[in-house]
């Protein structure tokens, strides 16, 4: 609109200073001829289309001049966000990264974590399959000590042989007892000895 009103005031200049060239012509010059007259008048006309049309540019320029300023601005705004959004970009790209390395560094320790615990697991299992297999071996060095009683006699009868327990009952007429304990089996004990190493005690009194 500003431009619009802007050309309608250099319109009406232009229409004003043309007439007062026209009147100052007619007024110099003395009464002219019929083509006189033609002549002058189309050459008013050319001066007054040129006038208007040199406004006209005139006024496109002004508006160019003006579309290429807000469009400068705008794109100047536009490389501004352009710049915003890829320095956060840049930000969250770095965040990943850094994720990705206490990921990765979580796992390796994850991992090491677990070959620790399944270490430690098969060495408790072998240490209990040893402790089964020295418990098995050492029960095997004690005898159970079976004991018999005749009451007629008043008397015991004790044997670390089933064979002979059994015996006293069916022949000797005992009656069986059952287990009155263990008796340690010195040969056993020594077999047991010298698969695993001795043993040494001290004692200071």
């Amino acid at each position: 609109m500003y431009n619009s009103a802007r050309n309608e005031n250099l319109e009406t200049q232009d229409i004003d200073s043309i007439s007062t060239t026209e009147e100052t012509f007619s007024t110099t010059t003395s009464q002219p001829s019929g083509s006189e007259n033609a002549n002058q008048r189309i050459t008013l006309m050319v001066l007054k289309l040129m006038e208007e049309n040199n406004a006209a540019m005139s006024g496109l320029k002004n508006n160019y001049t003006e579309m290429q300023k807000s469009l400068e601005s705008q794109i100047s705004e536009l490389q501004k966000t352009v710049n915003r959004q890829s320095q956060v970009i840049e930000e969250q790209k770095s965040k990943i990264v850094d994720l990705e390395k206490k990921h990765d560094a979580g796992k390796d320790e994850v991992k090491n974590l677990a070959d620790r615990v399944s270490s430690q697991i098969e060495a408790t299992k072998k240490e209990v399959d040893s402790c089964k297999s020295s418990q098995s071996e050492l029960i095997k060095c004690f005898s159970p000590l079976y004991r018999a009683y005749k009451a007629a006699d008043k008397n015991h009868f004790y044997t670390t042989n089933e064979a002979e327990y059994n015996q006293s009952h069916t022949t000797y007429g005992f009656k069986l007892d059952g287990h009155e304990g263990y008796v340690a089996d010195k040969k056993a004990f020594e077999d047991l000895a010298k698969k695993h190493g001795s043993t040494s005690r001290l004692f200071k009194p």
